[in-house]
């Protein structure tokens, strides 16, 4: 198993997730039971698939079925565009580049940061379902598909998941 460093330097998460490494008792972030390295298909199985699949003999009902990690991803970037963000704030959110002029010219400011923030927040806050002992998962209202409620004109193309 290799470690490898972010997708690009600029990563947005990189600061955050080296503070609360330092809050943490060993080396890495994210970890195994045993606080060893997770392994992507370990986390995929252990995790992510019973969370977007549903795991019935634990009565967790299905989320997203068919939602793919990298699907956050393309979220994020859907949420952003419909919340009007900035182009120069949506590349240094994902740690792109601007390419051309406006690369060079443009420049996030304290106060884009901020109105993104408050958006992201506003859909963290309506997304939340407040549960009592009665309510599970099966009373939340889901979409017929995750494209529908997610990204509602997103065209990408999906790739079959791997076996």
């Amino acid at each position: 198993m290799e470690l490898d460093p972010p997708k690009t330097p600029a990563s947005v998460l990189r600061d955050s997730l080296r503070a609360h490494r330092t809050e943490q008792d060993h080396e890495h972030v994210f970890t195994g039971a045993d606080g060893g390295l997770l392994r992507r298909s370990n986390f995929r199985d252990r995790f992510w698939v019973p969370a977007v699949a549903g795991l019935p003999r634990r009565g967790w009902a299905p989320l997203l079925p068919g939602f793919h990690f990298h699907d956050l991803r393309h979220t994020h970037k859907t949420w952003l565009i419909e919340d009007t963000v900035p182009e120069v704030l949506q590349h240094k959110r994902l740690g792109h580049r601007m390419r051309g002029v406006a690369g060079i010219y443009s420049h996030v400011t304290q106060g884009m940061i901020d109105r993104m923030l408050d958006g992201l927040q506003r859909r963290w806050e309506r997304s939340t379902v407040s549960t009592t002992e009665t309510d599970s998962p099966e009373h939340i209202p889901r979409a017929e598909s995750p494209h529908d409620q997610l990204l509602p004109q997103c065209s990408h193309q999906r790739r079959k998941p791997r076996r």
